[in-house]
């Protein structure tokens, strides 16, 4: 598995970023949008998950999870 950071620097604030889906899990209207954050601990913008929903979701459209469960 991969493991590096994402940025969200050329994404306008107040948007959600391109290339994501934010799927209706559960209910509700959750709403995914790129901030700006002058104290997270890289850059300045951040994504932000300011709706309420039941479960909200943002999945990476580019981006492959697989649980495996075994006994």
């Amino acid at each position: 598995m991969s493991n590096h950071a994402i940025s969200f620097e050329s994404t306008g604030i107040g948007v959600a970023p391109e290339g994501w889906t934010a799927p209706l899990t559960g209910s509700g209207d959750p709403k995914w949008t790129v901030e700006s954050d002058d104290t997270a601990t890289s850059k300045s913008k951040v994504l932000k998950q300011s709706g309420r929903a039941t479960y909200p979701l943002l999945l990476k459209n580019d981006t492959s999870i697989r649980t495996v469960l075994s006994r």
